[in-house]
């Protein structure tokens, strides 16, 4: 996968007409499907020296997304594969080129009999195949990390059956960076049990809730059913509750390691 910047001033053959191809309308609104186009600094938490570090990051919003739909994809095939237990991400700035190798079962090398072409174009390539399904956690996904790549190179090897599908694509994409309501859900959870459990067990104090938060770094890995955003980017869970489908029960030891990390446990005799 190839990232090189897109011009802004991508000609539209149906110009004059007032009709767009699908990928023609992503294309000239890459901020409706993959977020902004520009650069921005933020902090972030980051990968190196095998430890996780917040620091400022600045990076552009839409080739992040696109990047993370390749993770997504791989992620949701690792829901359905049990067999799948290696990922491997090689990252080459030199190049603006980014690979991605899972294994498991691969996407079957069979021709779609309806529509006549190869699955793995299908799940790649083909717009008209973009219709959301409700058992699914991606929506465009991995095609817009096809659109706005100046190459896609897919290949798949079946071993059972000795085939090898390799298909290159020239042409001009869920981390939830800003949190959501799974994050309020777990960390309000979090801060009204700690803080009930110092309260019982230190003397003279009034510890509330804001209070744990402050000291608090949360990590949530969740698997939902048709989950909402409020933006094409999905950096915040807009679910309600209710539609979470499962509950987060926390054990009365995991409440006694978090408050062991806050600076009040100490005070405990």
């Amino acid at each position: 996968m190839n990232l090189e910047p897109q011009s802004s001033s991508t000609q539209n053959p149906h110009a004059g007409q007032g009709v767009e191809s699908p990928r023609e309308r992503i294309l000239l609104h890459p901020e409706d499907y993959v977020g902004s186009v520009e650069n921005r600094s933020k902090e972030l938490w980051v990968y190196e020296s095998r430890s996780m570090t917040r620091r400022l990051v600045t990076y552009v919003p839409a080739l992040y997304k696109i990047f993370d739909e390749i993770l997504l994809f791989a992620a949701d095939k690792k829901q359905r594969d049990p067999t799948m237990n290696f990922l491997n991400v090689v990252v080459d700035a030199s190049r603006c080129h980014i690979s991605v190798y899972c294994n498991g079962h691969g996407i079957p090398i069979d021709v779609d009999q309806e529509e006549g072409i190869y699955m793995a174009e299908m799940i790649f390539g083909h717009l008209s195949d973009c219709d959301r399904n409700a058992e699914e956690t991606t929506g465009y996904g991995v095609k817009l990390a096809n659109i706005f790549s100046t190459e896609f190179v897919v290949e798949i090897f079946d071993s059972r059956c000795e085939k090898k599908y390799k298909q290159v694509s020239f042409v001009n994409k869920i981390a939830t960076t800003a949190g959501g309501t799974h994050v309020d859900y777990v960390s309000n959870q979090i801060a009204a049990r700690v803080a009930k459990f110092l309260n019982e067990n230190l003397q003279g104090v009034n510890i509330v809730e804001h209070e744990v938060k402050r000291h608090l770094c949360i990590f949530i890995n969740t698997l939902m059913v048709d989950p909402t955003f409020d933006s094409p980017t999905n950096e915040t869970l807009t679910t309600p509750q209710e539609r979470f489908g499962s509950c987060c029960e926390l054990s009365d030891r995991f409440v006694e390691i978090v408050a062991e990390c806050l600076p009040a446990f100490k005070q405990l005799p």
